[in-house]
């Protein structure tokens, strides 16, 4: 599977054949047949497995963060994603085609992929309200709002920095984010 992720991640659905991962993996076309119907199964196992990935170094970084000024820098620090990734080292137009890719191909998967975007929304919600009780963000911001907002610029971020720019842009730029999020929203002291 490792190989045939990388592969979907690099060429993207329509330019990765069987051959080519069977090729890759040295393993003949009975084998791949033993382990899977057809490239669709492998193509949405590998889409799962990169889901899956890109949840938990975000729950990681959730996970970790002391107070809401830490969640949101660490939600646009991207700084350790690339060593952190099994699959690829850079973030490139064809990761985000992919995920369109699954979208497309198995319209099932949206709901796969939506969940990724938006699951962390509540958790993100209660550590803002917390930090509203303690004073240290303006009370009149709505949660549910601002964690949505949260969910859908790191995502749009990502996207933009895909297709436009390189690893090192998407680090600059999600710093800066970060730091403009936290001006906004923090109480003035």
């Amino acid at each position: 599977m490792h190989q045939a992720v990388i592969m979907f991640v690099e060429r993207g659905y329509d330019n990765t054949s069987i051959n080519d991962i069977t090729n890759a993996c040295n393993i003949t076309k009975g084998a791949f047949y033993h382990h899977f119907m057809s490239k669709d199964e492998i193509f949405t196992g590998a889409m799962q497995v990169i889901i899956e990935e890109i949840k938990k170094w975000i729950d990681e970084k959730i996970s970790s963060s002391k107070n809401i000024k830490e969640l949101i820098q660490n939600f646009f620090d991207y700084s350790d994603y690339f060593s952190y990734s099994k699959y690829y080292d850079n973030v490139n137009s064809y990761t985000y085609l992919v995920l369109i890719d699954s979208i497309k191909k198995f319209p099932e998967f949206k709901i796969k992929v939506a969940d990724y975007i938006f699951c962390n929304i509540p958790l993100i919600e209660e550590k803002f309200k917390e930090a509203q009780r303690k004073g240290e963000i303006k009370k009149d911001i709505d949660s549910n709002s601002f964690a949505l907002h949260i969910s859908i610029l790191v995502e749009g971020l990502m996207f933009v920095s895909a297709v436009t720019g390189t690893e090192s842009s998407l680090i600059a730029n999600g710093e800066k984010i970060g730091n403009n999020l936290w001006t906004m929203i923090k109480t003035e002291a």
